[in-house]
């Protein structure tokens, strides 16, 4: 194994390691979500999100002197895709189980390793086709598509997981020269006026027993954006991206043990499969990374 080889998989070991940060963020996120999903939208909810997510982060982009941008148009477009996703989420949060929520949510990866193929030139080998094949294969297993209703909700979770993977491409051709934190940075200054607008005569008043759920919601999209954006940097997309089929089974613990969401039999065997793939990719790259096969 050649030398550039053997950086490449440390790279992709460490990258894998930052979106498990990612999915552990994101978690708590969808939790705090669910909680505000009771009394106010959607929009509203992102709105909140995004202010107290540069409350965070503008010192922080101060202090590290590098807030300007060479590249504002690649940030709107890669902010106009991934509010598409973000709003997927959040609603699919307030209107699904968050199992459920999260399987639909599960097909990023897929899209991810597509847009990275397409259009990074990224090369998906075949272990990497079966681990995300592994993985949809458990997204099927949970849904069973020849008895779950093709809802609105359902489509909308699908087509936000398209925009959270464009985004995740586009954060990739970001990092050549912008910093994971400016892109922070610019995704909350985009994305306030877009929820603001999007939210437009909907306000509703913010009670103060909801104050703990909203920093927790601002906070951890900082550090989800944060780690995510650090992991796409060292990894390749197809690697790192499906880490995050993690999220279903700890979004389902969390849907269990908070809001009595049992879930079936098929559901732990689903994410039993897109846990072993997962491992499998984990144990892999370890091993290269140790210069083996």
């Amino acid at each position: 194994m050649t030398t550039a080889e053997h950086r490449a998989a440390r790279n992709n070991m460490a990258g894998a390691l930052w979106m498990c940060a990612t999915v552990c963020c994101f978690t708590a996120m969808a939790v705090a979500g669910r909680e505000l999903s009771d009394t106010m939208s959607t929009a509203q909810i992102m709105v909140l999100r995004s202010l107290v997510g540069l409350v965070i982060v503008l010192p922080l982009a101060l202090s590290a002197g590098r807030i300007a941008t060479r590249r504002p148009l690649l940030h709107v477009a890669r902010n106009g895709v991934h509010f598409v996703g973000q709003y997927a989420w959040f609603y699919g949060i307030a209107v699904l189980s968050l199992v459920d929520m999260s399987a639909l949510m599960a097909t990023t990866p897929i899209w991810s390793t597509l847009f990275a193929v397409a259009f990074l030139r990224e090369r998906a080998g075949l272990r990497r086709w079966l681990i995300i094949a592994l993985g949809f294969a458990g997204v099927l297993v949970i849904l069973r598509p020849h008895t779950l209703p093709v809802s609105w909700a359902a489509l909308v979770c699908i087509f936000g997981a398209a925009g959270y993977a464009g985004a995740n491409v586009l954060s990739k051709e970001l990092m050549r020269t912008d910093t994971p934190l400016q892109i922070v940075f610019w995704m909350l200054l985009i994305q306030l006026p877009i929820a603001t607008l999007v939210n437009w005569g909907a306000w509703s008043p913010v009670a103060w027993e909801d104050a703990g759920w909203i920093l927790v919601v601002g906070a951890t999209g900082v550090l989800a954006h944060l780690t995510m954006n650090q992991s796409i940097r060292l990894g390749d997309i197809s690697i790192v991206v499906p880490v995050t089929y993690l999220q279903l089974p700890l979004i389902g613990l969390a849907g269990f043990i908070l809001f009595q969401e049992v879930p079936e039999v098929m559901v732990l065997a689903g994410a039993a499969m897109i846990i072993g793939g997962t491992w499998w990719n984990f144990v892999v790259e370890r091993r290269i990374a140790r210069g083996g096969r």
